[in-house]
């Protein structure tokens, strides 16, 4: 048993951190009175110790570049969950900075939306019957409202890869959550080599 310095409570050793210089072996205040002083020393010095990180940070811009860019090659797997985590806890944010985004570069997203559109009608045989293609993209809106997920309609065979193009017509449509269209991209279709 040990008395703490700080609180005057008599307290089993378990409840001390070690110190070897100390005579016993321990240090002089308890667990629980290290931790408040390691707290109101954190709460009253926040904004000092960001403003120290941030002048570091400025002063040592290419060190912090490398330091980056170095783990970001030896953990991708890290980065791939942490960026993935970090949309999922930040959904709103995410979306925020895409209608930002969007808002700010009206040219690039008409050029998309200009190009997709041109891939699809160059990919649209003439016995395609757009009826029934209609149908796929009206089916995806409906389980959208309805489930509050949103619903893609995917060319199961892309429209473009490298190694495919595929059609734009009812036979290569499925409607599909929009997480797995989004992961799938161009890069799977099935029997691909």
């Amino acid at each position: 048993m040990k008395t703490c310095k700080k609180c005057q409570i008599t307290k089993p050793f378990d409840c001390f951190y070690t110190k070897s210089t100390n005579a016993d072996g321990f240090q002089h205040q308890c667990k629980d009175c290290v931790k408040l002083r390691s707290s109101v020393w954190y709460h009253t010095n926040i904004e000092k110790g960001k403003e120290a990180r941030k002048a570091w940070r400025e002063a040592n811009k290419e060190k912090v570049s490398e330091y980056l860019h170095e783990w970001r090659k030896n953990n991708p797997e890290k980065l791939k969950e942490g960026c993935a985590a970090w949309r999922k806890a930040n959904k709103d944010r995410v979306a925020a900075n895409a209608q930002a985004w969007r808002e700010s570069h009206p040219g690039a997203i008409t050029a998309y939306s200009a190009k997709r559109y041109a891939s699809k009608t160059q990919a649209t045989p003439g016995w395609a019957n757009t009826k029934n293609i209609a149908v796929f993209y009206e089916f995806a809106r409906l389980l959208s409202e309805w489930t509050g997920e949103p619903f893609h309609v995917d060319h199961i065979v892309p429209l473009r890869s490298k190694k495919v193009c595929g059609l734009h017509w009812e036979g290569n449509l499925r409607v599909i959550e929009g997480k797995d269209n989004l992961a799938k991209s161009n890069s799977f279709w099935p029997d691909m080599p």
